[in-house]
């Protein structure tokens, strides 16, 4: 999978804080790499290039440390498309990625489809 990151992704710039919180960050915020059951293929996402922002086309993925959720949240924010400011979701308790109306089933689902979606 880390291969194909490096051939999906191109990487933005270090996030000079990325291990400290954000000022925007809360107490009670969930941190996606706290989760305890995560899928391989998102584990490897965590892993990849942590502190760095990724982009493919029009959308841009989110660094680890800037993916979260409140406790009240079904889902965390993955990516979003700055052309039609649609998100790219991962639902924790469904265990699904989606956009708008469609999910997918992995992550590897997700970037077969990502330049048409």
């Amino acid at each position: 999978m880390e291969q194909r990151f490096e051939e999906y992704f191109k990487l933005g710039e270090v996030e000079a804080k990325a291990s400290e919180p954000c000022s925007w960050f809360e107490p009670d915020m969930i941190l996606l790499q706290e989760e305890l059951q995560l899928p391989l293929e998102l584990r490897q996402y965590l892993e990849w290039n942590p502190v760095y922002d990724r982009s493919h086309g029009t959308w841009h993925w989110f660094a680890p440390p800037h993916i979260f959720r409140r406790p009240t949240d079904s889902f965390y924010l993955i990516a979003q498309c700055l052309s039609t400011k649609r998100w790219l979701t991962w639902d924790w308790h469904q265990r699904l990625w989606s956009v708008s109306d469609t999910t997918y089933p992995t992550m590897s689902a997700v970037l077969d489809v990502a330049d048409n979606i």
